[in-house]
């Protein structure tokens, strides 16, 4: 849902600012940071399963390592906590 928020409002932003036949490209051009890090979140932990084949996507190591500790350090902070829940759901 929040990846649905995040582009439709990106979507009235190119309404009200693109004309033409260049519309498409434009939400596409933009929303594509967007889908990129919501995709590499939701596959990101699946990697860890013996099960999944195919290549490694760049950077899954090191996002899993850092997901690691940042999860191992918000056990005892709860400024951090919230923090990496409001990240986890992309508000």
């Amino acid at each position: 849902m929040s990846v649905a928020a995040l582009e439709a409002l990106v979507l009235h932003h190119v309404l009200a600012s693109v004309r033409g036949p260049n519309l498409a490209l434009a939400f596409f051009d933009r929303v594509q940071t967007i889908i990129d890090t919501a995709w590499t979140m939701a596959i990101g932990a699946d990697v860890q399963f013996p099960e999944t084949t195919g290549p490694t996507p760049p950077g899954t190591g090191m996002f899993a390592w850092y997901l690691s500790r940042l999860t191992r350090k918000a056990h005892n902070d709860g400024e951090l906590r919230d923090a990496l829940a409001r990240v986890a759901s992309m508000e």
